[in-house]
């Protein structure tokens, strides 16, 4: 706009003047309305500016809110999903079942409480939270309706459901995976109780829903945020598969001691029962190290570590943590010079660099020459992996030290998922049980890369380092007894953990007090005759059918067999017969022949009894049945399918052990049922073998039992009687009539236990399938003993005729063998030996059960090993003549790997003492198939045994293995991989 002064004329001579004034009125006056009309339009701008920023913050705030809301939640949601894991579990674990495996039908039948349709099954009673109940659950849902009721944080109105109860499918689901009945349906809890003034935000419900399926349950959570006045305004759901199983959940379970000797490791959690600390060795665990005894100055700087533990390990790993307040300034130095080369060590440094300091640090940092955080392997270890050719020198060698090969194959071939995909392992063409990468391929190839994945990862690459994740026990260690009552004894933790313990994450190293759903012991109470699945696979021949076939004889003629009878070709089956006593003088009638051998078969004199054995040599037994009483040495024989070994059931008379035992007479070399008196545990005399000695009566103790083992005029005078005391020395017992009455089973009376029991030597023999024993009522190792020597191999498929439908077991057997490779429960089992042959190779599968059990050598269990025998005095083999507790009940225990008498393992070796030939140490000597110790060369062409190595035993639990029939085992839960879902289902 422009505004004009009054016209006038331009040309006056004030015309000039006027038309710059005219000029500079319009010019000045045109520039304040643009101004003005800019200014308005910035006002305008940013009022709308600031209402759309009005706008927009409103909108934000609300969209704030609702996101607040659904992450509420959301939380919620997956609050009760874990509340519902872990009550659907512990409702589950209240039904113990004995049967094999939970399918459709028997599913249902536990959710719906269907007892008939269940089977043989029984209801742990409180339920271990310990909520009050009005009566036991007939079925899970049962049981989780009687939780949920008993909770407090209820949110009650808004159309929530006041109580539990179990309902059918909600109208308007329809489903064809999901069952129409058995729902459980629960009221809504509150996340958190609301305080003084405030109200309850978030509250979550849950709904189990059974699937058509049987076995499986679905839980879905509804999570709700609440408004002010508790009211849900907003609401996520989540969903979760569970599959019901019964399963072992440990990787060992004993009510017995248990022993982890070196080079032995478990991968897996621990369940300990037993709580006798009080008693002499009464450590529920020994855990040694794997890294003593490779060399002095290792050994000492390891023993200082220990102290260390002693002192701080507040946590019971025994690793020690750098950063901790407590554990990281007991660390010592590390400038003690332990190798005496004149410069501080840095022996506790932490070389793998986990922020922990363990036994696997210092044993990096003694071998690592090059500082490389790493060992590379000796040669022939590193032979055909990465390291081979790194241009490096190996570090862990003879040379360096003792060469322990075990150690270091257990080391670097431990975890070999080591990326986790669920493939793992190498084909064993030659059988030998350890990979060899010259020659065999991991089954983990990764063609992504063209690289097996898991040796990229550090599995069996040649190198010792940080990748190989060295655990003595990968997982928790669960004890009964309290921390307190064992430090009571002056038996600090530290002292017995040589190795280190790495749980899982988020879980503790060590569990003290555990309760009993989570210790999941097992005793002569959990087997039942469900276990008949297994005894009725084997039915094959009779035994002694099998065997003359393989003779080539009739069944009637073995009675006229003879050692001479046998094929002089070594490799021909060959039965080497034990003939009875019949001219009743202690000994069997071909004792010149037979052969005998102390029980347990070891290097050293430690035993507890002798035993005459029939021989059976280079034999094929299919399915067989092997009678009670043989007690049998078999050697190099082949078990295809299942084995059955039958022993008398009903054995816990006070002597069963006593009853038959042998001596050796020194005056002829051969043991019998010499003269033996016991006065106060000792025996007064051993030696006599024309008769028991006559003893003056000042000899015989006031208010002392003497007991005669054995009697020589059987049927005479000297009968054996009552508390196996022969008649002329009745009168000089006190309290006779108290003592324990003669043995007597089915009518008849017998004075040698052998007859009624199995103690069993497999010596360089093939198992292609399963051992089981029937279930006697007490542990008597005496007379119930399985030993596994040599170079004894078990497995699945016969490892030289995988095709051959002779040589493996019946395909409808299949499931029952992938189940247990060994069930003998109550027996005493001896796996490998103290020095085990290279061709040893033990390898188990499934539930491995025995009543205690010593696994050596080299020996590798998929699965899980339960021990049965909980030693209490007074029971078993702890109790005396009269049935009075006796012994000690700590020196029956679970012993895995190596032990040296340095551990007070009378079965040991003390391997620094043995003595060296040709350049090797010496173990024994052998001479007329008899081992002698190795003190000194017993001359007369004895044939060295050389010291071997460690061995390594491995315990691996295998969560996906079904544990065989005849054990009662706890129902879990399981989820289901896969099956977590958001929305509604």
């Amino acid at each position: 706009m422009r505004l004009t002064l009054m016209r006038q004329d331009d040309s006056s001579p004030g015309g000039l003047e006027r038309r710059r004034l005219r000029h500079v009125a319009g010019t000045t006056k045109s520039r304040r309305g643009a101004a003005t009309v800019m200014a308005l339009l910035f006002v305008m701008l940013f009022g709308a500016v600031v209402a759309s920023m009005a706008v927009s913050s409103t909108g934000n705030v609300k969209s704030a809110a609702t996101q607040l809301r659904a992450v509420g939640a959301m939380a919620a949601a997956e609050t009760g999903l874990a509340v519902a894991r872990d009550r659907l579990a512990e409702a589950a674990g209240r039904f113990v079942l004995a049967e094999a495996e939970i399918d459709g039908a028997r599913g249902a039948a536990l959710w719906n409480g269907d007892s008939a349709a269940v089977g043989q099954h029984r209801v742990t009673y409180p339920a271990p939270s310990g909520f009050t109940e009005a009566g036991s659950p007939a079925g899970i849902a049962a049981a989780l309706v009687n939780h949920h009721n008993a909770d407090r944080n209820i949110m009650s109105g808004h159309g929530m459901p006041a109580n539990a109860s179990i309902t059918a499918r909600p109208a308007g689901i329809s489903a064809t995976d999901l069952d129409g009945a058995g729902w459980v349906q629960t009221p809504a809890v509150l996340v958190e109780a609301p305080g003084a003034g405030s109200s309850a935000k978030a509250a979550f419900r849950v709904t189990y829903a059974p699937l058509a399926s049987g076995d499986k349950v679905r839980v879905m959570v509804e999570g709700l945020a609440l408004n002010k006045a508790g009211k849900p305004i907003f609401s996520r759901t989540i969903s979760q598969d569970f599959e019901l199983k019964r399963r072992v959940e440990h990787v060992v379970v004993s009510p017995s001691r248990v022993l982890l000797g070196k080079n032995a490791r478990l991968e897996g959690d621990a369940a300990i029962g037993f709580d006798q600390v009080s008693v002499k060795h009464g450590s529920p665990l020994v855990s040694t190290s794997d890294f003593m005894g490779l060399d002095p100055a290792l050994d000492n700087a390891l023993n200082d570590f220990n102290n260390a533990l002693i002192a701080a390990d507040v946590d019971h790993d025994g690793r020690l943590r750098a950063l901790h307040p407590v554990e990281g300034p007991a660390i010592p130095s590390g400038l003690t010079d332990y190798d005496g080369d004149g410069q501080p060590d840095a022996a506790f440094a932490d070389a793998t660099g986990d922020g922990f300091v363990d036994g696997f640090d210092m044993f990096i940092n003694f071998y690592d020459q090059d500082g490389d955080g790493r060992i590379k392997l000796a040669a022939d270890l590193s032979a055909g992996t990465p390291a081979e050719n790194d241009g490096g020198s190996p570090e862990f060698t003879a040379a360096s030290g003792t060469l322990d090969y075990d150690l270091a194959m257990m080391l670097d071939g431990a975890f070999p998922d080591r990326n986790r995909n669920g493939v793992s392992g190498y084909n064993d063409l030659d059988a030998d049980g350890q990979y060899d990468p010259r020659y065999d391929e991991p089954a983990d190839y990764d063609s992504r890369n063209s690289s097996y994945a898991d040796v990229v990862l550090g599995w069996r690459d040649g190198y010792l380092d940080v990748m190989d994740r060295a655990a003595k026990i990968a997982g928790t260690v669960m004890f009964k007894t309290t921390d307190t009552a064992w430090t009571d004894q002056a038996r600090d933790f530290g002292e017995f953990m040589g190795g280190n313990v790495v749980p899982r994450k988020g879980e503790r190293p060590v569990l003290f007090g555990a309760s009993q759903d989570r210790l999941p012991l097992v005793d002569e109470a959990s087997f039942d005759a469900t276990e008949a699945a297994l005894q009725t696979a084997a039915d094959g021949d009779p035994f002694w059918q099998q065997v003359a076939d393989q003779l080539g004889i009739s069944f009637a003629d073995i009675a006229a067999w003879d050692y001479d009878s046998n094929s002089a070709d070594p490799a021909a089956p060959f039965f080497g017969p034990l003939l009875p006593d019949r001219d009743l003088d202690g000994l069997p009638d071909n004792h010149g022949r037979a052969h005998f051998e102390p029980s347990p078969y070891t290097d050293t004199n430690l035993f507890n009894d002798w035993y005459y054995r029939p021989v059976f040599r280079n034999m094929v037994f299919r399915d067989v049945v092997i009678p009670q009483g043989l007690n049998a040495l078999f050697e190099n024989c082949q078990f295809i399918g299942v084995t059955h070994i039958r022993v008398e059931e009903a054995n816990s008379h006070v002597l069963w052990s006593g009853y038959g035992k042998l001596a050796m007479d020194l005056s002829s070399g051969l043991p019998r049922p010499v003269g033996r008196y016991e006065l106060f545990g000792d025996t007064a005399d051993e030696n006599s073998a024309s008769g028991p000695p006559v003893l003056p009566d000042s000899a015989l103790p006031p208010n002392q039992m003497i007991r005669l083992r054995w009697d020589y005029e059987a049927g005479g005078p000297n009968a054996l009687d009552k508390g196996d005391v022969p008649g002329p020395f009745v009168s000089l017992v006190d309290n006779y009539n108290d003592l324990p009455d003669a043995l007597v089973i089915n009518g008849k009376r017998y004075n040698d236990t052998r007859e009624l029991s199995n103690n069993i030597r497999f010596h360089d023999s093939l198992f292609v399938g399963s051992v089981i024993t029937d279930a006697p009522a007490r542990y008597e190792p005496v007379r119930n003993k399985l030993q596994f020597t040599g170079a004894t191999r078990f497995s699945e498929v016969h490892p030289q005729s995988p095709g051959d439908p002779a040589m493996n077991p019946d395909a409808a057997d299949g499931a029952l063998i992938a189940s247990t490779s060994l069930m003998a429960p109550h027996f005493s089992v001896d796996l490998g030996s103290v020095n085990a042959p290279a061709a040893q190779d033990i390898r188990l599968r499934g539930a491995v059960v025995a009543g205690v059990i010593d696994i050596r050598g080299k020996a590798r269990v998929d699965g899980a090993v339960l021990a049965t025998y909980d030693p209490q005095p007074g029971f078993g083999p702890l109790r005396d003549h009269r049935g009075d507790a006796f012994g000690n009940p700590a020196l029956f225990n679970v012993s895995l790997g190596y032990f040296g008498d340095e551990h007070a393992d009378l079965e040991g070796l003390d391997v620094a003492s043995l003595p060296v030939l040709n350049g090797r140490r010496v173990a024994g000597w052998e001479l007329n198939g008899e081992k002698f110790a190795a003190d000194d060369n017993p001359g007369n062409g004895a044939t060295p045994i050389y010291f071997n190595g460690y061995g390594r035993v491995e315990i691996v639990h295998d969560p996906d293995f079904t544990p065989p029939p005849g054990i009662w085992l706890p129902v879990s839960a399981e989820p289901v991989a896969g099956s977590y879902s958001e929305g509604q289902q």
